[in-house]
């Protein structure tokens, strides 16, 4: 059943229309990387190396099975965003009073359009932080499944934070839309620095040569 719903999605997402689209598509990226995340702590549970870290990792799974679900969550909410901003731009506009409650309606919907993104982001930041100590602390032998997590992180982050600015530049509120822009970059900037710990890490872990 879950093999039929991810084809459907991938039938849908390749058809030339507006929705299913990339913001979807980087909440599915969230998924698959807590999905990963999940993996590689439960891989790391119950082995005796690493029993000193059994609670830590128990943690880590839990949480990312959390973000995991609100992530597909995130997919359908993203579709039904954006469907809203469509039937705004479809509203009749022929008079000033229907001008204007048109325009009023699409900076509606492009605000509630942003709020999908937003959370895949503040998802796909948490989930980079799980991935630090997953390298740091988890089973090795899962090294590269981490890794593969860490960058579909990264790509949802950054797909999340396309979605949003796209969003914005629609915005007639300049006040808010320099509030989420200074939200966005600092969101940004420990994103960046995140990953590149983990990925230092990873480098000394992944060509380590015994």
């Amino acid at each position: 059943m879950k093999e039929l719903a991810l084809s459907r999605f991938l039938e849908d997402l390749s058809a030339g229309t507006p929705i299913p689209g990339g913001g979807s598509v980087s909440a599915l990226a969230a998924a698959l990387s807590a999905s990963l995340i999940c993996m590689v702590a439960n891989l790391t549970v119950g082995k005796k190396d690493f029993e000193d870290v059994r609670g830590e990792m128990e943690r880590i799974s839990r949480e990312a099975l959390s973000i995991r679900d609100r992530s597909l969550e995130t997919m359908a909410k993203d579709v039904e965003a954006f469907r809203r901003v469509l039937e705004a731009y479809r509203l009749p506009k022929e008079t000033p009073s229907q001008r204007e409650q048109r325009s009023r309606r699409i900076e509606e919907a492009y605000k509630e359009a942003m709020e999908p993104p937003l959370e895949v982001i503040e998802g796909a930041l948490r989930l980079l932080s799980l991935c630090e100590a997953l390298v740091e602390r988890g089973n090795p032998s899962a090294i590269s499944d981490a890794a593969v997590a860490l960058y579909l992180a990264e790509a949802a982050l950054k797909g999340g934070v396309s979605n949003v600015i796209i969003n914005l530049n629609n915005l007639r509120d300049e006040e808010l839309r320099g509030s989420i822009r200074e939200r966005i970059e600092g969101l940004q900037e420990r994103a960046k620095a995140l990953k590149e710990r983990v990925e230092a890490v990873l480098s000394s872990k992944l060509f380590h040569t015994p």
